[in-house]
C-alpha cells in the first residue's frame, strides 16, 4: 500500500529540517507512522546518522537509536505535528535530553555544552 510510504515521506520532510536544533547536532531521522498522512501518529523515530554542528561537541546519539522522548515531549504514540512544534521551539545551544532505546536498552542522553 502506498499511503504509509507517503506518510513517512511527508513526516520526513516535516521533521528533517528541524533536526539541526537538537543540542548542536544535525540528525538524519527515519520516522515510522500510522494514521492520516497529513498529521500521522509517530510509531517510531530512529536515528539514521548524526553530525555535530559545533567543533568538539559530542552528539552522543548513535545510528539505530530509537528516540522515545525529547526533553518532556514523548515521541511514540504522539502526533507528528505536536512533536514537530516542540522540536521547532528548541534553540541550537539549548541542552536537550533524549530518552532512547539503544540495542533494546533504555538510555538517557543529555546533549549540552
Amino acid at each position: 500500500m502506498k499511503i504509509p510510504r507517503l506518510a513517512a515521506s511527508v513526516v520526513s520532510l516535516l521533521l528533517l529540517p528541524l533536526a539541526g536544533h537538537a543540542g548542536n547536532c544535525k540528525l538524519d531521522i527515519h520516522p515510522v507512522t500510522s494514521g492520516f498522512f497529513l498529521n500521522p501518529t509517530l510509531d517510531k523515530l530512529t536515528v539514521r546518522s548524526m553530525k555535530s554542528t559545533k567543533a568538539g561537541f559530542d552528539c552522543k546519539l548513535q545510528q539505530g537509536d530509537e528516540i522515545l522522548q525529547i526533553n518532556a515531549q514523548p515521541v511514540p504514540g504522539h502526533k507528528a505535528k505536536d512533536v514537530q512544534a516542540y522540536w521547532r521551539a528548541l534553540k541550537p545551544d539549548q541542552p536537550v535530553t533524549f530518552k532512547v532505546l539503544r540495542q533494546g536498552r533504555p538510555m538517557t542522553l543529555v546533549l549540552a555544552d
